[in-house]
């Protein structure tokens, strides 16, 4: 290892200043899972054990005990004579690890309570919090008497300097400092399970940021560690490349964040020319795979996985020549300080063949029906594609025409240029900002500057109105289109009113319903 410094840890809750639960997703091989019933008889067990933290050759179970990156939910501890088990007491999450496996066993001490570190053979490490510093004793008995395995001490630095050495100890990145009485290695200062990384990326030649991504197994009140930058000296660089820039190559290779030109395991391959992506900005190379996707660019590497995805909008560009391929996620995008609910693409629509490798077996039992290849319009191929792989709906658009015959309407939000998709059930704007407005959130519209639409000094464009209601904790508010072309007016009327949308200056419309309607009503669905 060596030295390099912590320059910031940005949380979703910047209030938490010390302890922080960090979002990893630790999958343990031969570690099973427990019926709810199961789990509850157990639970009720424990509960009704000695509840007694003093040291005890009878006691075997501990309530109270949180796995780390699993939330903040306690869960019953239990030390059999063949196996050691933990059970939440609010899901369904159960972790257990056999005799045989049980390799290394690990006790560090907090100022408060006490940590338990299991690792198997196959060097997979569970964390577990909230022992008490008296229960060590009963603990390492246990552990001696039916694995064969002795508790080892870690020691905590404690100085709480931001500088250290930083290095690979098996699944965690730790950072260590304050050297132990008369030589002998460093004190642990901290460290991130690798599990938990989703990308990293090199701001610059010195600094290294690494971000993190969320288990699935948090609560909406629970403190995350979002992302950290570290800081290395000049002077640790040698040769070509910098510190940082080799603790980077290190990390995207140990922590199985996918790197550009990986493509083993890819089920569909897209290249950074194919794809324009307008948010966030920049080609990136696509590369799916079986239950995740990764973007890779010349700063940023994403994974994403596929269970973080809510759906996809394929919208064709006035033109004709290029289509949006928008992507909806449920949890934003964290580039820097910007979040991104939504991706946007623009895809060509010429001819395109695009190779799909799925094992037939594979396919078959996961219910894919992608042919190889997938040919015809690129921008098309690649909303099957996403369709296909995630299971996620594809949103495309309805019967609402404009003025001049295209799916859109030209228009802006505040400065910013874009189209207005009316579709069946919702508003759709590309590209920036992105937006999705499901019209069963609409409280109703209303038509701005009309009156200078019309007669003499008319304008040429005029403003919609939006107004959404609130959902939840976020209160409502409005979002105004301007600079609508005035052809739109009678058209959009139309539209409103057969989606049952309420226009609250309908009678102030000095052309409300006044031209028919074009074409047929837009088909719901």
């Amino acid at each position: 290892g060596a030295a390099c410094g912590v320059v910031s840890a940005r949380l979703w809750r910047p209030w938490l200043s010390y302890r922080v639960a960090v979002a990893a997703s630790q999958v343990v091989r031969g570690w099973g899972g427990q019926s709810a019933g199961d789990r509850a008889l157990a639970a009720a067990a424990v509960m009704a054990a000695d509840g007694d933290d003093g040291p005890a050759t009878d006691k075997r179970t501990w309530t109270d005990i949180r796995l780390c990156g699993q939330g903040i939910h306690p869960g019953a501890f239990a030390i059999n004579t063949d196996s050691i088990e933990w059970r939440s007491s609010k899901t369904d999450l159960f972790q257990k690890i056999e005799k045989a496996d049980l390799a290394e066993a690990s006790w560090l001490a907090y100022q408060r309570s006490s940590q338990l570190r299991l690792r198997d053979e196959e060097g997979n490490t569970l964390r577990f919090d909230g022992f008490s510093k008296r229960d060590r004793a009963t603990v390492a008995a246990l552990l001696k008497e039916d694995f064969g395995v002795s508790l080892a001490d870690l020691p905590v630095a404690v100085k709480g300097e931001h500088w250290g050495n930083v290095e690979f100890d098996g699944p965690f990145l730790a950072f260590k400092g304050e050297e132990k009485e008369g030589g002998g290695a460093d004190k642990l200062k901290f460290e991130l399970p690798l599990s938990a990384i989703s990308q990293v990326v090199l701001p610059n030649k010195n600094e290294l940021e690494i971000q993190f991504n969320d288990s699935g197994a948090l609560d909406k009140e629970d403190e995350v560690l979002v992302n950290m930058r570290l800081w290395a000296p000049e002077s640790l660089n040698t040769g070509d490349t910098t510190f940082a820039q080799n603790l980077h190559s290190d990390l995207m290779s140990k922590a199985m964040v996918r790197e550009a030109g990986e493509a083993k395991s890819a089920r569909v391959t897209l290249a950074e020319r194919d794809t324009l992506f307008l948010t966030p900005r920049g080609r990136y190379k696509i590369q799916m795979y079986r239950d995740s996707m990764s973007l890779t660019g010349k700063t940023y590497t994403f994974q994403i996985f596929y269970k973080r995805l809510s759906k996809f909008f394929w919208l064709p560009r006035p033109g004709g020549q290029q289509s949006f391929f928008i992507i909806g996620l449920d949890e934003p995008l964290r580039i820097g300080q910007q979040l991104h609910a939504y991706l946007v693409l623009q895809i060509s629509n010429e001819e395109a063949s695009l190779a799909v490798t799925i094992p037939e077996a594979d396919a078959k039992a996961e219910g894919i029906k992608l042919k190889n290849p997938m040919t015809g319009s690129l921008s098309k191929v690649v909303a099957k594609v996403f369709k296909g792989l995630t299971g996620k709906p594809v949103y495309i658009n309805g019967g609402f025409k404009s003025a001049d015959g295209n799916a859109a309407i030209r228009c802006a939000i505040n400065s910013n240029d874009g189209f207005l998709y009316p579709l069946d059930k919702s508003f759709v704007f590309a590209h920036k900002p992105a937006l999705y407005i499901p019209f069963h959130d609409i409280v109703g519209v209303e038509f701005l500057r009309v009156e200078q639409a019309h007669g003499v000094g008319a304008s040429r464009s005029c403003d919609l109105q939006v107004d959404i209601r609130s959902v939840g904790k976020e209160k409502g508010r409005s979002i105004v289109f301007r600079s609508i072309d005035r052809r739109e007016f009678d058209g959009l009327v139309t539209f409103l009113k057969e989606q049952d949308l309420t226009i609250g200056n309908l009678a102030e419309l000095p052309t409300a319903g006044a031209r028919p309607a074009r074409g047929q009503r837009a088909a719901r669905g």
